[in-house]
């Protein structure tokens, strides 16, 4: 019923089957935060939009799963560049990913946001405060550099509504989708 890796160590399960998960479109609730999670893909990112419960602290956090990451914030233009070698479990020689993520104006706390780290800078997590409980973000990534990952965000996002970008990424996989004929004999 509740999807998560262990009652102890979860920082929030979700329920499989009130969750949407397609090409164009991923929405979960996440219980232990009360918070609804929504992303639509584009080609080199997407765009996101958290939902937090009336009463409930609004933060995204930026956690690290594998290899060492670093985070800048870039308060004038409410931009998060994130970087990281993290790369699944085989051996990867210069890896590096690159990530921005724009909130809208007005979205961060920065007063409240903090990095937190482990073991001098590795394992760095980035803890971004909200001064509302309901906001959007645009997602770049580029294996080749911060300043590209920002210039996806934009080109693929813009100034565009979530339900601009979902109603546009949703035609692009219907229509190939629409491709796939299956016959049953």
């Amino acid at each position: 019923d509740v999807i998560a890796d262990s009652a102890e160590n979860a920082w929030s399960g979700f329920r499989p089957a009130e969750a949407v998960m397609s090409p164009s479109h991923l929405d979960l609730r996440f219980l232990r935060s009360g918070c609804r999670f929504e992303l639509t893909p584009t080609e080199r990112g997407g765009i996101a939009r958290l939902t937090f419960d009336a009463g409930r602290g609004a933060c995204i956090s930026f956690l690290p799963v594998l290899g060492e990451y670093t985070y800048t914030v870039h308060r004038n233009e409410n931009l998060v560049i994130g970087e990281t070698n993290g790369h699944s479990y085989d051996l990867a020689k210069d890896f590096h990913m690159y990530f921005a993520v724009k909130f809208d104006a007005g979205d961060i706390d920065f007063a409240r946001t903090s990095a937190t780290c482990e073991n001098g800078t590795e394992h760095t997590g980035l803890h971004v405060f909200l001064n509302k409980s309901a906001v959007t973000f645009r997602i770049g990534i580029s294996y080749i550099s911060a300043e590209l990952a920002a210039t996806a965000a934009e080109r693929e996002c813009g100034s565009r509504s979530f339900e601009e970008v979902f109603a546009e990424t949703n035609a692009i996989w219907e229509e190939r989708l629409s491709r796939i004929d299956v016959r049953f004999a």
